[in-house]
């Protein structure tokens, strides 16, 4: 369950996801390099899965599950150029997106399961990197 709860990130009371995402952007901000080439994110991606699906949540997507989160953030930042600012705004946008929901995002919720409790961050993350990626232009 550490591993599910970012190491008891996931346990603080008060916006766990935001705040496992907060700790992801960090870890991103001092290793730039786990952005820079899809292996990493795609990796955590699974890794992600697998612990999910031994976590074995009983709920939809309980709050203290944040590890689908990190997953997010990292898909957020791929192949972005990691700066503080553009990190800030993948994170307001990453955040938006997997609060928000839009189509298809809210549907790949209701999967259920591991998958659906890691996929929908998934896709909030690859929006939030196209977010990126247009204002870049």
């Amino acid at each position: 369950m550490a591993l599910a709860t970012c190491f008891f990130v996931g346990r603080i009371p008060l916006l766990p996801g935001t705040c496992a995402s907060f700790l992801t952007a960090l870890v991103i901000l001092l290793f730039p390099f786990l952005c820079a080439r899809p292996f990493f994110p795609l990796l955590f991606a699974l890794f992600s899965l697998f612990v999910l699906r031994r976590a074995r949540p009983k709920e939809k997507d309980p709050r203290e599950i944040v590890i689908d989160e990190c997953a997010g953030m990292f898909m957020t930042m791929l192949w972005r150029s990691i700066t503080p600012s553009s990190l800030l705004l993948g994170f307001l946008a990453f955040r938006a997106f997997d609060i928000l929901k839009p189509f298809p995002i809210r549907r790949l919720e209701r999967i259920g399961g591991a998958l659906g409790i890691l996929l929908d961050d998934v896709l909030a993350g690859i929006y939030a990197n196209i977010v990126l990626f247009l204002l870049r232009r």
